[in-house]
């Protein structure tokens, strides 16, 4: 309250700014239908963005999406 007050930061910025954090993890195919159950049943949005091979390359499955710089810039 003192920092809104104070003018410090905007109420949205308190309510919206900071780190956001996601899950990347790695699974077996065999597991795919269970982990998507899951996240149904849970209503958490995941999203398929590869496989692991033994190409040592990484590429992205289906990934068409412009990638921007959204890290959080602290003011120091």
């Amino acid at each position: 309250k003192n920092i809104i007050n104070k003018k410090t930061v905007s109420l949205v910025e308190l309510l919206t700014g900071g780190d956001d954090y996601q899950l990347l993890f790695t699974s077996n195919s065999a597991n795919r239908k269970k982990i998507y159950k899951l996240c149904k049943d849970f209503k958490v949005k995941i999203t398929r963005i590869g496989k692991i091979d033994n190409s040592k390359t990484l590429n992205f499955e289906d990934y068409n999406h412009n990638i921007i710089n959204k890290n959080y810039i602290h003011n120091i």
